[in-house]
């Protein structure tokens, strides 16, 4: 079963918790904690569909999502760190770490057979938001939300709409046209009843319009969103990347003026490379690599290796990977880590290849694990790639130098 399906299965088969559908600032006593931060009133509930409205800053919950919605996820997680000294960051398998709240950090809702967190949903959108944890991942944080007691509430039809805009984020990575189908045939009857004017639910549809290439229907949503400053920031990389995939670079320039003026710290590796000097490759790269999310390092990361080793800058080169080969210590399933793995892997097997230490090369093959060159015949087989694109004037045969050099 595919890491899409599978997460949906499981994600269909819980019950969400819901909150109150009482007046402002009206809850059941039952379920009020400890610190009535935590409280879930009326106006954080329109915070989490994106309906516009003013949020009560003093309410924690309240100012986490107005700050998530306007797409200053640092701000949240600064408020995070203020509010929950103890936050954990747990790596996942995928090799991504995501943010977790321990119970022991806050007073947990008790209903009369579980008790559950409501802090957690604000951590699933918060790991949502900046879209390092694979979809399986963010399918078991989705799940400690659950509230097996109360089966009902506009947080609950939320949560329940989200079951199927859940695995939007990962799209450009894991592309799958049949989620995305599903996705709109839930979403799209949504707005025209109870969530008409939800710009979470709008969100999510536009992304499964994406997958399907519908741009004609996905932008305008995108270009509505962004003016509004509702997840504009995700908007935006979203339709670049797609405008990008799509080789449509004259109206990917027109997104990336306006994320450059937006927000014009972030990371736009490859969309802001193709408008820049090579001069500023360098600090471009390391800006991401420093500021941006786990996976915009991981890309600034590989962008900067083989641009150093395009250009011979072994030392700096070098600098750069023995990072990742002192911190790469296990095998993930991610489809980026593993690109990563086999990146460097090749990277420096090449650089071994063009300073002529080819008593080295084998060895290095040997010490990691890289499945297309795990004998003999594969390593020969690669070092003929090599050999073909790099030493064409040789005028030995490739066999000839392979003997001399090798074995």
């Amino acid at each position: 079963m595919k890491p899409f399906t599978r997460v949906l299965s499981v994600v269909f088969l819980i019950i969400f918790f819901s909150c109150s559908s009482s007046k402002k600032k009206k809850v059941d006593s039952q379920w009020v904690p400890a610190e009535d931060s935590a409280l879930l009133t009326e106006n954080y509930v329109k915070l989490c569909y994106g309906i516009e409205t003013v949020a009560d800053t003093s309410n924690f919950m309240e100012h986490v999502m107005q700050l998530l919605n306007a797409s200053d996820y640092r701000g949240c997680l600064a408020l995070f760190k203020t509010k929950y000294p103890r936050l954990d960051t747990v790596i996942w398998h995928s090799g991504f770490y995501g943010l977790i709240i321990p119970d022991s950090n806050i007073q947990s809702y008790k209903g009369s057979r579980i008790k559950y967190n409501p802090i957690d949903y604000l951590s699933f959108r918060y790991n949502n938001f900046v879209g390092d944890l694979v979809n399986d991942e963010q399918g078991l944080i989705f799940t400690n939300c659950a509230d097996l007691n109360r089966r009902a509430g506009k947080l609950y039809e939320l949560q329940e709409a989200e079951s199927t805009g859940l695995l939007g984020y990962d799209s450009f990575r894991t592309p799958d046209s049949v989620v995305a189908r599903n996705a709109i045939k839930e979403l799209e009857p949504l707005l025209e009843k109870d969530f008409k004017g939800s710009r979470r639910v709008e969100y999510m549809l536009a992304w499964a319009y994406l997958v399907l290439a519908e741009d004609s229907k996905a932008i305008p949503i995108y270009d509505r969103l962004i003016e509004e400053n509702y997840y504009a920031l995700p908007s935006l990389k979203n339709v670049i990347k797609y405008l990008w995939i799509k080789k449509r670079m004259g109206e990917q320039e027109k997104y990336v003026t306006i994320c450059n003026k937006m927000y014009p710290d972030e990371c736009l590796l490859l969309e802001r490379y193709n408008q820049s000097s090579s001069d500023s490759v360098k600090t471009i790269c390391e800006h991401c690599i420093r500021f941006g999310t786990q996976r915009d390092s991981i890309e600034a990361s590989i962008f900067l290796a083989n641009y150093l080793l395009d250009k011979r800058a072994y030392k700096q080169f070098d600098s750069l990977t023995n990072i990742y080969f002192k911190q790469h210590t296990f095998e993930s399933y991610d489809p980026l880590k593993k690109y990563e793995e086999k990146f460097y892997s090749d990277a420096k097997i090449l650089e071994l290849f063009l300073l002529k230490k080819y008593d080295r090369m084998f060895a290095f093959q040997n010490s990691v694990h890289l499945k297309e060159a795990d004998n003999k015949h594969d390593f020969k087989e690669y070092v003929k790639q090599l050999y073909a694109t790099y030493m064409p004037a040789n005028p030995l045969s490739f066999e000839d130098f392979f003997r001399k050099n090798f074995w």
